[in-house]
């Protein structure tokens, strides 16, 4: 580990590209950051309690299993740590992947001018705001991961897939076609069209299939009301949610729940 600066450094750059004549990274001049170039997770934890880090950069050529380990484990164990993961080699799963780990930002190389910088010092300020309450700090972290930067580069099945996760993550929540497409910087309409291209379905069908196959899943309690079912998959209206779940089923909640409690019943006295 070697520092880029005399200061505390406010952003600890982990270095796990592979190749061996990598040499130092290039780290933006206004950066001021501390480097990491180990590769066992015990070592990186000793650097992190010694450290009042803003931000840790994931700096990876072809990442590996053992890698994103590495920035999971880590995640896991620092949750308001905010996590930008850079990479020499994109792809859709691991974009994807980045999404679901709560990864903040996420950049492909070759990096556009001051992109990475701008990025950096939103979420350092960010983070060190004396006068900037939690709430503050936490819609500003929504707002700058609204901006994935690879979308442009990463294409039109990118998009969908991280739109796809994004429903998966928040289909409990209250959320529209708009939000998502705010969310991954594309417009509505565009959003719209891909959605109709590679899925087969509009973004309100696919929201609600997710909807629909969670509530089976809850269903499987039966000590758990169908109105709390439906508060739960993010539906505010009971008769609306009844109306959905019986176009997707032919059944409304309730039949469902008696089927599976027949079901149940029979697969009991079989076994019995």
């Amino acid at each position: 580990m070697y520092p880029s600066s005399k200061a505390a450094p406010d952003v600890l750059w982990i270095d796990l590209r592979s190749k061996r004549d990598k040499g130092q990274p290039i780290i933006p001049a206004a950066c001021n950051a501390s480097v990491f170039d180990g590769t066992l997770e015990n070592e990186l934890l000793a650097v992190l309690t010694r450290g009042l880090f803003k931000l840790l950069v994931f700096h990876y050529d072809a990442p590996t299993s053992s890698g994103l380990r590495m920035l999971e484990k880590i995640k896991a164990g620092h949750p308001a740590l905010p996590i930008i993961l850079v990479t020499q080699a994109h792809s859709e799963a691991l974009a994807v992947w980045a999404l679901r780990t709560r990864v903040l930002d996420y950049f492909v190389e070759p990096l556009g001018s001051n992109e990475l910088a701008d990025a950096i010092e939103k979420i350092v300020n960010a983070g060190s705001a004396d006068t900037a309450s939690k709430a503050e700090r936490h819609e500003t972290m929504i707002r700058l991961s609204a901006r994935p930067s690879h979308l442009a580069r990463g294409g039109r099945r990118d998009i969908v897939a991280l739109a796809k996760a994004y429903i998966e993550e928040n289909f409990h929540r209250d959320i529209s076609q708009k939000d998502v497409a705010a969310h991954l910087n594309v417009s509505y309409a565009h959003l719209s069209r891909l959605f109709k291209q590679q899925c087969g379905c509009n973004f309100n069908q696919f929201l609600w299939n997710a909807r629909i196959a969670a509530a089976k899943t809850l269903m499987l309690d039966g000590d758990v009301s169908v109105t709390t079912i439906c508060y739960e998959v993010g539906c505010s209206d009971p008769g609306y949610f009844a109306t959905k779940f019986r176009a997707e089923t032919n059944m409304t909640p309730t039949e469902y729940r008696q089927q599976l409690t027949r079901s149940r019943q029979a697969d009991l006295a079989v076994a019995v």
